[in-house]
């Protein structure tokens, strides 16, 4: 197993060449699966930084493209290969140039961008796409200060949430109290800009200033999914009728139709 922080050092330098497959062919599916189940389990036991490293980078070790001038074999056949040796993207060997890039029309990039979310099958995205009238912002060091103004700095200190009725059946949950001592805190602070953290996306507002856009990590946008769902029925009675945007069945729906 490669050193942790070496290992995270090639993922992010290799990002911007390594394209993820989309849909994973059916005959690589089973393995896919048994390989990622094998590592959330080892991060729910061991907890350490070489069991998140795995997990963080499955997708680049085990689901990217072939590079281009591979041998002609078929994609399935591969990804069982990467899933089998789960090796990172090989280092670039000279470090990448910044080319001076022509601005396209933006009617050409909108249109490339809705066929692209048509093909995926989003077609909901497509329709967004093109009755918004935003775009997105030039990435310079105007636009980074500006998103960073718009975000308090990371809070240093993290403390478990008081124990109540509520949070009790989270606790008592085998993975959970088995794996971790306490599923609310990580021991490892190199972990948790990655799990709690968001990419930042800028949109450009026609009016003037930009629309900050954060992509959480998907991991935990699901535990947190499984964990309000485990509760939602409780925090529902307790939040109603101050707010209806959580556990009331088309609660946003009726609040837009009364305004």
């Amino acid at each position: 197993m490669p050193n942790p922080i070496e290992a995270h050092q090639v993922v992010v330098e290799c990002l911007p060449d390594v394209t993820v497959v989309k849909r994973i062919p059916k005959a690589a599916r089973e393995l896919c699966c048994c390989k990622l189940t094998a590592i959330l389990e080892q991060v729910v036991s061991w907890n350490d930084v070489p069991s998140w490293n795995r997990l963080f980078s499955f997708a680049t070790n085990c689901h990217r493209l072939p590079d281009k001038g591979s041998p002609n074999e078929p994609l399935a056949s591969r990804l069982k290969t990467q899933l089998r040796e789960e090796h990172p993207p090989s280092r670039p060997s000279k470090p990448r140039q910044s080319k001076i890039k022509k601005r396209r029309d933006p009617t050409e990039t909108l249109a490339r961008r809705v066929s692209r979310k048509i093909d995926a099958g989003d077609l909901r995205g497509a329709i967004h796409l093109a009755s918004s009238n935003e775009t997105l912002a030039d990435y310079d060091d105007s636009i980074f200060s500006a998103l960073q103004s718009k975000h308090p700095p990371p809070i240093q200190t993290l403390q478990s949430p008081p124990q109540s009725p509520h949070v009790q059946p989270l606790m008592s949950r085998p993975a959970l109290s088995q794996g971790l001592s306490d599923p609310f805190q990580m021991a490892w602070p190199e972990v948790r800009p990655f799990f709690f953290g968001a990419s930042l996306v800028a949109l450009q507002k026609k009016c003037g200033g930009i629309r900050p856009i954060a992509v959480g990590c998907t991991l935990r946008r699901l535990v947190a999914k499984v964990a309000g769902f485990s509760v939602v029925d409780d925090m529902a009675a307790l939040l109603a009728p101050h707010q209806l945007g959580y556990g009331v069945r088309g609660g946003c729906r009726g609040c837009s139709a009364c305004c």
